[in-house]
């Protein structure tokens, strides 16, 4: 299953950076790498559902004012908040709500993963029944990639599935957790394998609240960033290799540029398959390592962004002793990844617990681990016929091969086949 980001792309909008209040609409189609600095609103039809991304600085004090525009008429509504989120933003957006109408209920959830087991959502759903909250409702979600799921899988489970508002307050959430309506949270021993899609009617991105990221943060947000372009776009790929300094040094226009790049080629992932049963698989790239990590080292593994960075670095590798990828492809993602300050050298020799976790992948059909490799940027499949010596070498290789860490170019693919296979 072959993919490019340059198909069918959702409809793209721009307005003035004062609101959306009258004023026309252009259709535009901006090249990767040159995204005009006015007002955009991306409009994703997912399936019939309506899911607008909408962004722009200063837009988390509009945000009731956004729902109403959006169609939302209901009375009531609950704002999941992460701890951080909740003490930077969370009564700018109560006022926001309030001033647009809402009866407002805060709710702050339980720090990192914790937030994503099962009996937070079930609390959840008792405070909601509790305040009387009915299907009209408008449930926002303020945080986090954590927090995106969590408020996902509340709203699309309560009463069936009420209106849900994602406000994405990381780099890593506004460039892929709060757009796609894929939500999920943990059921031991695996990782995010109880969930649904439930698209929210609105993800306000407001690059203002990226101000406050410290450098790791700002890096793990473009490890999803990275993944995108790898399997997505190889123009975008140019561009984060180009602006890698200026990124982690937070500048706002490289910042900005990145994240609308990135929305666009995840909303034309979602717009071509928005129940993510066929073409979304590909956004995975790196998430079976990476979920394998955080099922067995939570709570004090990698972060996610460092995980998925890991998980990509392994995939390169698999596909370079697959006979699938160049030596060039897997040199290039992972220069990025190491020019952003992400790992791409596995510490410690769990072999056999990795390889064990890897298997309880979301991924793995009739017994078959499906794991996404890139062919080159712009161009991924999704393999199942890798033999667990070709799973063990690479995860060899990702543990110890001297030339990823040193910056020496690995050999082909067959001649990497054989050395691994020596190891």
């Amino acid at each position: 299953m072959l993919a490019s980001a340059l198909g069918r792309r959702p409809r793209v909008l721009l307005r003035e950076t004062s609101g959306f209040e009258g004023g026309g609409r252009q259709n535009v189609g901006p090249p990767i790498g040159a995204m005009p600095r006015t007002m955009k609103r991306i409009e994703l039809d997912a399936s019939g559902t309506p899911s607008d991304i909408l962004i722009g600085r200063g837009q988390v004090d509009r945000v009731g004012m956004l729902a109403r525009e959006a169609g939302h008429d209901g009375l009531t509504s609950m704002v999941l908040m992460g701890r951080t989120a909740s003490t930077r933003y969370g009564s700018r957006v109560e006022a926001s709500l309030r001033a647009a109408g809402y009866q407002v209920e805060l709710r702050r959830v339980p720090p990192g993963e914790r937030a994503k087991e099962l009996d937070v959502a079930t609390s959840l759903f008792r405070d909601l029944a509790a305040a009387s909250i009915d299907r009209s409702a408008l449930l926002v979600g303020l945080g986090g990639g954590v927090v995106m799921d969590l408020a996902g899988y509340v709203a699309a489970n309560y009463l069936r599935g009420i209106t849900l508002a994602q406000i994405p307050t990381t780099l890593l959430s506004q460039v892929d957790a709060a757009v796609g309506g894929k939500c999920a949270l943990n059921v031991p021993p695996g990782k995010n394998n109880v969930g649904t899609i439930h698209h929210p009617r609105i993800v306000v991105v407001d690059p203002d609240l990226l101000a406050s990221l410290r450098r790791g943060q700002i890096a793990c947000g473009l490890s999803e960033a990275i993944k995108l372009a790898a399997v997505g776009n190889d123009r975008y790929l140019r561009l984060l290799e180009s602006q890698a300094g200026r990124l982690l040094e937070g500048e706002q226009d490289a910042i900005d540029t990145a994240v609308e790049c990135a929305l666009e080629i995840k909303t034309g992932f979602v717009s071509r398959d928005p129940r993510g049963e066929a073409e979304q698989e590909l956004l995975h790239f790196g998430h079976t390592l990476a979920g394998a990590l955080e099922a067995l080292l939570l709570p004090h593994g990698p972060t996610h962004g460092q995980a998925v960075a890991l998980g990509m670095s392994f995939a390169t590798h698999l596909a370079e002793i697959e006979g699938i990828a160049a030596a060039e492809t897997g040199d290039r993602i992972r220069g990025l990844l190491g020019a952003i300050g992400l790992p791409t050298v596995l510490p410690g020799t769990h072999s056999d617990e990795i390889l064990a976790a890897m298997r309880h992948d979301k991924k793995v059909r009739n017994g078959r681990q499906h794991f996404v490799l890139v062919r080159r940027p712009g161009e991924a499949l999704v393999h199942d016929s890798a033999t667990p010596d070709a799973l063990r070498a690479a995860l060899r290789l990702t543990q110890h091969q001297a030339a990823v860490s040193t910056g020496q170019r690995p050999t082909r693919s067959r001649r990497l086949r054989a050395n691994a296979a020596a190891g």
